[in-house]
């Protein structure tokens, strides 16, 4: 049986870094997410009763 052998590559991430990006990350979400609710809320119709039609009506 053949094997194939190879260089191993060991590698670490600081994390620290990161945490100043994902701060940064979540300041935009949320800030996006505020904007496209309120968009949202210009599109959808309010949850309130429907408006009776008049030609529909029972006499």
């Amino acid at each position: 049986m053949w094997r194939a052998g190879g260089v191993v590559h060991v590698c670490r991430l600081d994390p620290a870094p990161l945490a100043s990006a994902s701060a940064w990350l979540h300041f935009y979400e949320r800030h996006w997410e505020e904007r496209l609710d309120a968009l949202e809320g210009l599109f959808r119709p309010a949850e309130t009763e429907p408006t009776p039609n008049p030609e529909r009506e029972e006499r």
